[in-house]
């Protein structure tokens, strides 16, 4: 019996190529989308493109931002949305920090959370704005941290 190789067309998943004019309404919806991170499978996590990543600062240097946190700043900003009512679901799923929120493709928050598909764009918008201010605060306390150290080294 010989084995297949990896890169028989059997094993290969199909690809394609898409073109769009420059003021395409998809064009523009898929920029959009390409702002967050990008979908691997339907609920899967993915190996990169995350939320969260985080270049070079570690997890232990930024503050973990609970998920109730982040819902009541998104109510704050768009109400409309409530998305306090799917704080039950996040955390029935371990989605109990900011952090974990890009592990998950769109689809994810839409089929097993529950959230409206026009809401999941400005979550994921929204956590990785809150991740981003965190990690920059965390970054911007330490290098400050850093520099009174060296001072009294040197005093």
């Amino acid at each position: 019996m010989k084995r297949q190789s990896r890169n028989t067309p059997s094993t290969l998943s199909p690809s394609f190529h898409l073109h769009l004019g420059a003021d395409s309404p998809l064009k523009k919806l898929l920029s959009e989308v390409n702002d967050s991170p990008t979908q691997v499978a339907s609920g899967s996590k993915r190996s990169h493109n995350s939320i969260d990543s985080s270049d070079s600062e570690s997890e232990s240097d930024v503050e973990p931002i609970p998920i109730a946190s982040v819902l009541d700043k998104l109510d704050g900003k768009r109400s409309a949305l409530k998305f306090h009512q799917y704080k039950a679901a996040l955390e029935r799923d371990g989605i109990a920090y900011a952090c974990s929120v890009g592990d998950f493709d769109r689809e994810f928050y839409v089929k097993r959370i529950g959230m409206a598909e026009g809401a999941v764009g400005p979550f994921l918008r929204g956590v990785k704005r809150m991740l981003d201010t965190s990690r920059k605060a965390a970054k911007r306390a330490k290098h400050n941290n850093d520099g009174k150290e060296n001072e009294g080294a040197s005093a």
